[in-house]
Protein backbone atom coordinates (compact mmCIF):
# COMPACT_ATOMS: atom_id res chain seq x y z
CA UNK A 1 0.00 0.00 0.00
CA UNK A 2 1.42 3.36 -1.06
CA UNK A 3 0.23 6.70 0.32
CA UNK A 4 0.58 10.04 -1.48
CA UNK A 5 1.40 13.33 0.17
CA UNK A 6 -0.91 15.23 -2.18
CA UNK A 7 -4.58 14.38 -2.55
CA UNK A 8 -5.47 13.12 -6.02
CA UNK A 9 -1.82 12.51 -7.01
CA UNK A 10 -1.36 10.11 -9.92
CA UNK A 11 -0.08 6.64 -9.20
CA UNK A 12 3.70 6.55 -9.53
CA UNK A 13 5.40 4.33 -12.11
CA UNK A 14 7.36 1.44 -10.63
CA UNK A 15 10.97 2.43 -10.03
CA UNK A 16 12.94 -0.76 -10.53
CA UNK A 17 16.13 0.96 -9.42
CA UNK A 18 14.60 1.18 -5.93
CA UNK A 19 13.52 -2.47 -5.93
CA UNK A 20 14.93 -4.77 -3.25
CA UNK A 21 13.91 -8.44 -3.26
CA UNK A 22 12.25 -9.90 -0.14
CA UNK A 23 14.78 -10.99 2.45
CA UNK A 24 15.38 -14.65 3.23
CA UNK A 25 13.79 -14.19 6.67
CA UNK A 26 10.59 -12.77 5.13
CA UNK A 27 10.30 -15.70 2.71
CA UNK A 28 10.93 -18.06 5.63
CA UNK A 29 8.14 -16.43 7.66
CA UNK A 30 5.75 -16.90 4.74
CA UNK A 31 6.64 -20.59 4.50
CA UNK A 32 6.20 -21.07 8.28
CA UNK A 33 2.77 -19.42 8.11
CA UNK A 34 1.74 -21.64 5.20
CA UNK A 35 2.93 -24.74 7.10
CA UNK A 36 0.80 -23.78 10.10
CA UNK A 37 -2.26 -23.31 7.89
CA UNK A 38 -1.70 -26.76 6.39
CA UNK A 39 -1.45 -28.26 9.88
CA UNK A 40 -4.74 -26.66 10.92
CA UNK A 41 -6.59 -27.44 7.67
CA UNK A 42 -6.07 -31.15 7.05
CA UNK A 43 -9.80 -31.78 7.32
CA UNK A 44 -10.74 -28.87 4.97
CA UNK A 45 -9.35 -29.25 1.38
CA UNK A 46 -11.13 -26.09 0.18
CA UNK A 47 -9.32 -24.03 2.81
CA UNK A 48 -5.98 -25.47 1.66
CA UNK A 49 -6.70 -24.43 -1.98
CA UNK A 50 -7.66 -20.90 -0.95
CA UNK A 51 -4.59 -20.64 1.25
CA UNK A 52 -2.27 -21.75 -1.57
CA UNK A 53 -3.82 -19.20 -3.93
CA UNK A 54 -3.52 -16.37 -1.40
CA UNK A 55 0.08 -17.33 -0.62
CA UNK A 56 0.98 -17.33 -4.33
CA UNK A 57 -0.55 -13.89 -4.87
CA UNK A 58 1.18 -12.52 -1.76
CA UNK A 59 4.58 -13.89 -2.79
CA UNK A 60 4.22 -12.61 -6.36
CA UNK A 61 3.24 -9.14 -5.20
CA UNK A 62 6.30 -9.01 -2.94
CA UNK A 63 8.59 -9.95 -5.80
CA UNK A 64 7.09 -7.49 -8.28
CA UNK A 65 6.63 -4.43 -6.12
CA UNK A 66 9.74 -4.72 -3.98
CA UNK A 67 9.96 -2.39 -1.02
CA UNK A 68 8.96 1.00 -2.42
CA UNK A 69 8.14 3.16 -5.43
CA UNK A 70 10.07 6.35 -6.07
CA UNK A 71 8.21 9.28 -7.57
CA UNK A 72 10.89 11.90 -7.01
CA UNK A 73 13.08 10.73 -9.91
CA UNK A 74 10.36 11.18 -12.56
CA UNK A 75 10.73 14.26 -14.76
CA UNK A 76 9.54 15.55 -18.12
CA UNK A 77 11.46 17.87 -20.43
CA UNK A 78 9.95 19.80 -23.34
CA UNK A 79 12.17 21.62 -25.82
CA UNK A 80 12.70 22.27 -29.50
CA UNK A 81 14.11 24.56 -32.15
CA UNK A 82 13.27 26.21 -35.46
CA UNK A 83 15.19 27.14 -38.63
CA UNK A 84 14.33 30.16 -40.79
CA UNK A 85 16.59 30.06 -43.87
CA UNK A 86 17.57 32.83 -46.27
CA UNK A 87 19.33 31.58 -49.41
CA UNK A 88 20.96 33.83 -52.01
CA UNK A 89 23.51 31.64 -53.81
CA UNK A 90 25.48 34.10 -55.93
CA UNK A 91 24.19 37.61 -55.18
CA UNK A 92 22.87 38.24 -58.70
CA UNK A 93 19.20 37.75 -57.85
CA UNK A 94 16.83 38.03 -54.94
CA UNK A 95 17.01 35.27 -52.40
CA UNK A 96 14.37 33.06 -50.82
CA UNK A 97 13.04 32.76 -47.28
CA UNK A 98 11.99 29.37 -46.00
CA UNK A 99 10.98 28.31 -42.50
CA UNK A 100 12.63 24.97 -43.10
CA UNK A 101 12.09 23.13 -39.81
CA UNK A 102 10.15 23.39 -36.57
CA UNK A 103 10.95 20.71 -33.98
CA UNK A 104 9.25 19.75 -30.71
CA UNK A 105 11.33 17.63 -28.33
CA UNK A 106 9.73 15.56 -25.57
CA UNK A 107 11.71 13.60 -22.97
CA UNK A 108 10.36 11.73 -19.96
CA UNK A 109 12.52 10.06 -17.32
CA UNK A 110 10.66 7.32 -15.46
CA UNK A 111 13.58 6.91 -13.08
CA UNK A 112 17.34 7.12 -13.07
CA UNK A 113 17.77 4.53 -15.85
CA UNK A 114 14.60 4.37 -17.98
CA UNK A 115 13.79 7.30 -20.30
CA UNK A 116 11.60 8.00 -23.31
CA UNK A 117 12.86 10.44 -25.96
CA UNK A 118 11.09 11.82 -29.02
CA UNK A 119 11.25 14.50 -31.72
CA UNK A 120 8.35 15.64 -33.90
CA UNK A 121 9.24 17.69 -36.99
CA UNK A 122 7.25 20.03 -39.25
CA UNK A 123 9.03 21.09 -42.46
CA UNK A 124 8.22 24.13 -44.63
CA UNK A 125 5.42 25.35 -42.29
CA UNK A 126 2.78 22.78 -43.32
CA UNK A 127 2.35 19.11 -44.12
CA UNK A 128 1.14 19.79 -47.67
CA UNK A 129 4.25 21.46 -49.09
CA UNK A 130 6.53 19.98 -46.43
CA UNK A 131 6.35 17.10 -44.00
CA UNK A 132 4.96 16.33 -40.56
CA UNK A 133 6.92 13.40 -39.17
CA UNK A 134 8.01 11.61 -36.03
CA UNK A 135 11.78 11.90 -36.26
CA UNK A 136 12.68 9.98 -33.09
CA UNK A 137 10.71 8.01 -30.51
CA UNK A 138 12.47 5.41 -28.40
CA UNK A 139 12.85 3.92 -24.95
CA UNK A 140 16.33 4.03 -23.42
CA UNK A 141 17.31 1.53 -20.73
CA UNK A 142 20.60 2.80 -19.30
CA UNK A 143 21.60 -0.31 -17.35
CA UNK A 144 25.18 0.84 -16.76
CA UNK A 145 27.90 2.99 -18.27
CA UNK A 146 29.08 0.00 -20.28
CA UNK A 147 25.71 -1.28 -21.49
CA UNK A 148 22.32 0.14 -22.43
CA UNK A 149 19.39 -0.82 -24.67
CA UNK A 150 17.36 1.37 -27.03
CA UNK A 151 14.21 0.42 -28.96
CA UNK A 152 11.84 2.41 -31.16
CA UNK A 153 12.39 4.94 -33.96
CA UNK A 154 16.17 5.42 -33.92
CA UNK A 155 18.75 7.38 -35.93
CA UNK A 156 21.43 5.24 -37.59
CA UNK A 157 24.68 6.60 -36.07
CA UNK A 158 26.27 7.41 -39.46
CA UNK A 159 28.59 10.40 -39.72
CA UNK A 160 28.11 13.42 -37.48
CA UNK A 161 25.06 15.40 -38.57
CA UNK A 162 22.59 12.51 -38.74
CA UNK A 163 22.88 12.22 -34.95
CA UNK A 164 23.48 15.88 -34.08
CA UNK A 165 21.60 18.01 -36.63
CA UNK A 166 20.36 20.95 -34.57
CA UNK A 167 21.32 24.25 -36.30
CA UNK A 168 24.02 25.33 -33.79
CA UNK A 169 25.86 22.01 -34.20
CA UNK A 170 26.97 22.66 -37.80
CA UNK A 171 28.09 25.70 -39.79
CA UNK A 172 26.19 27.15 -42.72
CA UNK A 173 22.50 27.60 -43.45
CA UNK A 174 22.04 24.27 -45.25
CA UNK A 175 23.55 20.96 -44.22
CA UNK A 176 26.58 19.86 -46.26
CA UNK A 177 25.80 18.08 -49.53
CA UNK A 178 27.54 14.92 -48.30
CA UNK A 179 25.01 14.80 -45.45
CA UNK A 180 22.15 14.98 -47.95
CA UNK A 181 23.16 13.03 -51.04
CA UNK A 182 25.56 10.43 -49.59
CA UNK A 183 24.42 10.16 -45.95
CA UNK A 184 20.65 10.77 -46.22
CA UNK A 185 20.23 13.02 -43.19
CA UNK A 186 17.94 12.90 -41.28
CA UNK A 187 17.80 9.10 -41.51
CA UNK A 188 15.47 7.34 -39.08
CA UNK A 189 14.17 3.79 -38.83
CA UNK A 190 12.47 1.35 -36.48
CA UNK A 191 14.92 -0.86 -34.63
CA UNK A 192 16.53 -2.06 -31.45
CA UNK A 193 20.12 -2.13 -30.24
CA UNK A 194 22.75 -1.59 -27.60
CA UNK A 195 25.20 1.14 -26.66
CA UNK A 196 27.74 1.89 -23.98
CA UNK A 197 31.30 2.73 -23.04
CA UNK A 198 33.99 0.14 -23.68
CA UNK A 199 36.64 2.11 -21.81
CA UNK A 200 37.33 5.68 -20.75
CA UNK A 201 38.20 6.72 -24.33
CA UNK A 202 35.90 4.38 -26.32
CA UNK A 203 32.12 4.28 -26.86
CA UNK A 204 29.99 2.08 -29.11
CA UNK A 205 26.52 1.78 -30.67
CA UNK A 206 25.09 -1.25 -32.50
CA UNK A 207 21.52 -1.51 -33.85
CA UNK A 208 19.35 -3.94 -35.80
CA UNK A 209 16.91 -2.01 -38.02
CA UNK A 210 14.46 -2.37 -40.85
CA UNK A 211 16.35 -2.07 -44.13
CA UNK A 212 16.15 0.20 -47.16
CA UNK A 213 13.72 -0.07 -50.09
CA UNK A 214 15.74 -0.17 -53.32
CA UNK A 215 12.77 0.95 -55.43
CA UNK A 216 13.31 4.46 -54.06
CA UNK A 217 17.00 4.76 -55.03
CA UNK A 218 17.88 7.37 -57.67
CA UNK A 219 20.89 8.80 -59.49
CA UNK A 220 20.27 12.28 -58.05
CA UNK A 221 19.61 11.41 -54.40
CA UNK A 222 21.34 8.04 -54.02
CA UNK A 223 19.76 5.89 -51.29
CA UNK A 224 17.80 8.78 -49.78
CA UNK A 225 14.48 7.78 -51.35
CA UNK A 226 14.91 4.25 -50.01
CA UNK A 227 14.43 5.22 -46.36
CA UNK A 228 11.32 3.56 -44.94
CA UNK A 229 11.29 5.85 -41.88
CA UNK A 230 9.33 3.48 -39.68
CA UNK A 231 6.17 3.79 -41.81
CA UNK A 232 4.97 0.19 -42.18
CA UNK A 233 8.62 -0.70 -42.75
CA UNK A 234 9.29 -4.02 -44.43
CA UNK A 235 11.40 -6.30 -42.27
CA UNK A 236 12.23 -8.84 -44.99
CA UNK A 237 15.77 -7.51 -45.06
CA UNK A 238 16.83 -6.34 -41.60
CA UNK A 239 19.98 -4.23 -41.58
CA UNK A 240 22.83 -3.69 -39.15
CA UNK A 241 24.33 -0.30 -38.33
CA UNK A 242 26.85 0.78 -35.74
CA UNK A 243 29.47 3.22 -34.63
CA UNK A 244 32.64 3.40 -32.55
CA UNK A 245 33.99 6.68 -31.14
CA UNK A 246 37.47 7.33 -29.77
CA UNK A 247 38.42 10.30 -27.57
CA UNK A 248 42.26 10.38 -27.57
CA UNK A 249 42.68 13.86 -26.04
CA UNK A 250 40.47 16.60 -24.66
CA UNK A 251 38.45 18.25 -27.43
CA UNK A 252 39.09 15.54 -30.04
CA UNK A 253 36.66 12.88 -31.24
CA UNK A 254 37.35 10.30 -33.95
CA UNK A 255 34.54 8.10 -35.25
CA UNK A 256 33.88 5.21 -37.60
CA UNK A 257 30.37 4.12 -38.59
CA UNK A 258 28.76 1.63 -40.96
CA UNK A 259 25.47 0.38 -42.39
CA UNK A 260 24.89 -2.95 -44.13
CA UNK A 261 21.80 -4.76 -45.37
CA UNK A 262 19.86 -6.00 -48.37
CA UNK A 263 17.36 -3.57 -49.83
CA UNK A 264 15.13 -5.64 -52.12
CA UNK A 265 12.81 -8.59 -51.60
CA UNK A 266 14.91 -10.87 -53.82
CA UNK A 267 12.61 -10.52 -56.83
CA UNK A 268 13.39 -12.93 -59.64
CA UNK A 269 16.39 -11.82 -61.68
CA UNK A 270 17.17 -8.81 -59.47
CA UNK A 271 19.04 -10.15 -56.46
CA UNK A 272 19.09 -8.71 -52.96
CA UNK A 273 20.63 -5.32 -53.84
CA UNK A 274 22.97 -5.22 -50.82
CA UNK A 275 23.93 -1.75 -49.60
CA UNK A 276 27.17 -1.09 -47.72
CA UNK A 277 27.97 2.32 -46.28
CA UNK A 278 31.17 3.23 -44.47
CA UNK A 279 31.90 6.63 -42.94
CA UNK A 280 34.89 8.10 -41.10
CA UNK A 281 34.77 11.41 -39.23
CA UNK A 282 36.86 13.53 -36.92
CA UNK A 283 36.30 16.65 -34.81
CA UNK A 284 38.64 18.86 -32.81
CA UNK A 285 37.75 21.91 -30.72
CA UNK A 286 40.25 23.95 -28.73
CA UNK A 287 40.89 27.62 -27.91
CA UNK A 288 38.14 28.87 -30.21
CA UNK A 289 39.21 26.73 -33.17
CA UNK A 290 36.92 24.06 -34.62
CA UNK A 291 37.92 21.51 -37.25
CA UNK A 292 35.66 18.83 -38.76
CA UNK A 293 36.30 16.20 -41.46
CA UNK A 294 33.72 13.70 -42.77
CA UNK A 295 33.97 11.10 -45.52
CA UNK A 296 31.44 8.49 -46.69
CA UNK A 297 31.42 5.69 -49.26
CA UNK A 298 28.43 3.65 -50.50
CA UNK A 299 28.45 0.43 -52.52
CA UNK A 300 25.21 -0.87 -54.09
CA UNK A 301 25.25 -4.45 -55.32
CA UNK A 302 23.09 -5.56 -58.27
CA UNK A 303 22.79 -1.89 -59.36
CA UNK A 304 22.63 -2.81 -63.06
CA UNK A 305 19.77 -5.27 -62.46
CA UNK A 306 18.05 -2.72 -60.24
CA UNK A 307 18.23 -0.09 -62.97
CA UNK A 308 16.83 -2.57 -65.48
CA UNK A 309 13.86 -3.28 -63.26
CA UNK A 310 12.97 0.27 -62.25
CA UNK A 311 14.42 2.07 -65.32
CA UNK A 312 16.70 4.07 -63.10
CA UNK A 313 20.26 5.34 -63.27
CA UNK A 314 21.51 4.42 -59.81
CA UNK A 315 25.30 4.26 -59.49
CA UNK A 316 26.92 1.17 -58.00
CA UNK A 317 29.30 3.36 -55.98
CA UNK A 318 28.96 6.81 -54.45
CA UNK A 319 31.32 8.77 -52.25
CA UNK A 320 31.86 12.22 -50.85
CA UNK A 321 33.82 14.11 -48.22
CA UNK A 322 34.17 17.55 -46.74
CA UNK A 323 36.51 19.40 -44.42
CA UNK A 324 35.78 22.61 -42.61
CA UNK A 325 37.46 24.93 -40.16
CA UNK A 326 36.14 27.78 -38.02
CA UNK A 327 37.33 30.23 -35.39
CA UNK A 328 35.23 32.01 -32.78
CA UNK A 329 36.12 35.72 -33.01
CA UNK A 330 33.53 36.97 -30.50
CA UNK A 331 35.86 36.80 -27.45
CA UNK A 332 38.16 39.26 -29.25
CA UNK A 333 35.26 41.69 -29.66
CA UNK A 334 33.63 41.19 -26.28
CA UNK A 335 35.49 39.37 -23.53
CA UNK A 336 33.57 36.94 -21.39
CA UNK A 337 30.75 36.47 -23.90
CA UNK A 338 29.51 32.88 -23.94
CA UNK A 339 27.95 33.25 -27.40
CA UNK A 340 29.76 32.40 -30.62
CA UNK A 341 30.52 34.18 -33.90
CA UNK A 342 32.60 31.87 -36.09
CA UNK A 343 33.57 32.58 -39.69
CA UNK A 344 34.17 29.21 -41.36
CA UNK A 345 35.52 27.67 -44.56
CA UNK A 346 34.28 24.38 -45.99
CA UNK A 347 35.80 22.33 -48.81
CA UNK A 348 33.43 19.71 -50.18
CA UNK A 349 33.38 17.18 -52.99
CA UNK A 350 31.41 14.13 -53.95
CA UNK A 351 30.10 14.46 -57.53
CA UNK A 352 31.28 15.48 -60.98
CA UNK A 353 28.09 16.79 -62.59
CA UNK A 354 24.52 17.16 -61.37
CA UNK A 355 21.94 17.60 -64.13
CA UNK A 356 18.50 19.12 -63.53
CA UNK A 357 15.92 19.12 -66.34
CA UNK A 358 14.47 22.63 -66.71
CA UNK A 359 12.18 23.60 -69.63
CA UNK A 360 13.67 21.06 -72.05
CA UNK A 361 17.29 21.93 -71.20
CA UNK A 362 19.70 20.71 -68.55
CA UNK A 363 21.03 23.04 -65.90
CA UNK A 364 24.39 21.60 -64.96
CA UNK A 365 26.32 22.00 -61.72
CA UNK A 366 29.96 20.99 -61.47
CA UNK A 367 31.11 19.49 -58.21
CA UNK A 368 34.72 18.85 -59.22
CA UNK A 369 37.43 20.01 -61.61
CA UNK A 370 36.58 17.04 -63.80
CA UNK A 371 32.95 18.13 -63.98
CA UNK A 372 33.91 21.73 -64.71
CA UNK A 373 36.14 20.62 -67.60
CA UNK A 374 33.34 18.43 -68.94
CA UNK A 375 30.84 21.28 -68.97
CA UNK A 376 33.25 23.82 -70.47
CA UNK A 377 34.10 21.41 -73.29
CA UNK A 378 30.46 20.67 -74.12
CA UNK A 379 28.92 22.06 -77.34
CA UNK A 380 26.08 24.52 -76.97
CA UNK A 381 26.99 25.71 -73.47
CA UNK A 382 25.50 29.03 -72.45
CA UNK A 383 25.22 30.81 -69.13
CA UNK A 384 22.06 29.77 -67.36
CA UNK A 385 19.35 32.42 -67.23
CA UNK A 386 17.83 33.73 -64.04
CA UNK A 387 14.57 31.90 -64.66
CA UNK A 388 16.37 28.60 -65.13
CA UNK A 389 18.45 29.05 -62.01
CA UNK A 390 15.40 29.94 -59.93
CA UNK A 391 13.64 26.88 -61.29
CA UNK A 392 16.68 24.75 -60.46
CA UNK A 393 16.60 26.08 -56.90
CA UNK A 394 12.93 25.24 -56.63
CA UNK A 395 13.47 21.72 -57.96
CA UNK A 396 16.59 20.80 -56.00
CA UNK A 397 16.47 23.28 -53.10
CA UNK A 398 20.20 23.31 -53.42
CA UNK A 399 21.81 26.68 -52.77
CA UNK A 400 25.48 25.75 -52.88
CA UNK A 401 26.11 25.73 -56.64
CA UNK A 402 29.68 26.86 -57.32
CA UNK A 403 29.48 26.63 -61.13
CA UNK A 404 26.24 26.48 -63.12
CA UNK A 405 25.74 26.43 -66.89
CA UNK A 406 22.89 25.65 -69.28
CA UNK A 407 23.34 22.94 -71.92
CA UNK A 408 20.93 22.02 -74.68
CA UNK A 409 19.94 18.36 -74.60
CA UNK A 410 21.27 17.77 -78.14
CA UNK A 411 24.79 16.32 -78.05
CA UNK A 412 24.78 15.53 -74.34
CA UNK A 413 24.73 11.69 -74.62
CA UNK A 414 27.60 11.66 -77.11
CA UNK A 415 29.67 13.98 -74.94
CA UNK A 416 29.17 11.83 -71.86
CA UNK A 417 29.88 8.60 -73.72
CA UNK A 418 33.23 9.98 -74.83
CA UNK A 419 34.16 10.92 -71.28
CA UNK A 420 32.72 8.12 -69.18
CA UNK A 421 32.62 4.35 -69.60
CA UNK A 422 30.06 3.80 -66.88
CA UNK A 423 26.78 2.34 -68.22
CA UNK A 424 24.79 4.92 -66.25
CA UNK A 425 26.20 7.75 -68.33
CA UNK A 426 25.85 5.75 -71.55
CA UNK A 427 22.15 5.33 -70.80
CA UNK A 428 21.77 9.05 -70.18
Amino acid sequence: THSHAEEGAASPCPDLSAFTPPSVSNVGNILIAVNRVFAQSKKNPKMITKTLLATYILSLSLLVTGTAYSQKEESTTVGGYGELHYNEPDGTRKGQLDFHRFIIYLDHSFNSWITFKSETELEHTNATSGELALEQAYLDFHLSERFGIRAGILLPPIGIINLYHEPPTFYGVERPNVDKSIIPTTWREAGVGVYGRLAEEWTYQLYLMAGLDASGFSAKDGIRGGRQEGVQSKVTNPSVTGRIDYFPIAGMKLGSSFFWGNSDEAAEGIGNVPVSLLSLDGQYNASGFSIRVVGAFISIGDAEKLNGRYRGNVADQMYGWYAEGAYNILPMLQKGDEQELSPFLRIETGFDVVMTAVDGDYVLEAGSDRGRALIEAAPGVTTAGRKQLNEKLRIEQQATASFTKSLEIEGLPELLMKTFEHPVYKEV
